[in-house]
């Protein structure tokens, strides 16, 4: 089972990596109901999806794999997109729930691991920077190039670099591996 939902403030399901001044997402501009969205999404929904799953993998009896998708939003805050702290608590609670799961289900041979990509490319990110552009006036690709500069790599996740990782961790290869927290942010949470 791959739990890989989330929204975050602005409609975002991934986060920027550009820092943009008056974007309005600071702790003191986010509403309940905006938390509330962004909590149960992110981590409610993976909670209450290992809930309903694992009993039927512990009664099949042959064990499972579950990877919950978090972020690495949680282990950098200064961005303007996680300073909110909803998107980032959200994020880094589905690390803690996996680890929590790993450990109690781990004699049914079922493992529960975590992937917290950084900064991934898809058309969801592409609206959310088109929408910072026209609020702040910068460029589009002159965005895309900021971002991308802060990652040691150079270049933002594709999709695909994060599915790698998840089919990876699905896969018989990964039959020992359990409660571990699998980043894939081209190095950018590294310093």
């Amino acid at each position: 089972m791959v739990n890989n939902a989330g929204v975050g403030k602005h409609g975002l399901l991934a986060y920027s990596t550009v820092p943009i001044q008056g974007v309005g997402n600071s702790m003191l501009d986010t509403t309940e109901a905006e938390w509330d969205h962004i909590v149960n999404v992110d981590a409610k929904a993976v909670f209450f999806t290992m809930q309903k799953v694992i009993p039927v993998m512990v009664q099949q009896g042959r064990g499972g794999r579950i990877i919950n998708v978090g972020s690495a939003a949680w282990k950098y805050h200064p961005f303007p997109s996680t300073s909110d702290g909803a998107y980032a608590a959200a994020k880094a609670s589905v690390i803690v729930m996996s680890k929590t799961a790993s450990v109690q289900f781990a004699r049914h041979n079922i493992n529960v691991n975590v992937v917290t990509p950084g900064t991934t490319r898809t058309a969801q990110w592409d609206l959310g920077l088109k929408e910072q552009s026209k609020r702040t006036g910068i460029p589009f690709d002159d965005l895309v190039k900021r971002g991308e500069a802060r990652i040691p790599v150079g270049r933002m996740n594709e999709p695909e670099d994060v599915a790698y990782m998840v089919v990876f961790l699905a896969g018989s290869k990964a039959l020992n591996i359990t409660g571990q927290e699998f980043t894939v942010d081209g190095g950018l949470t590294m310093h």
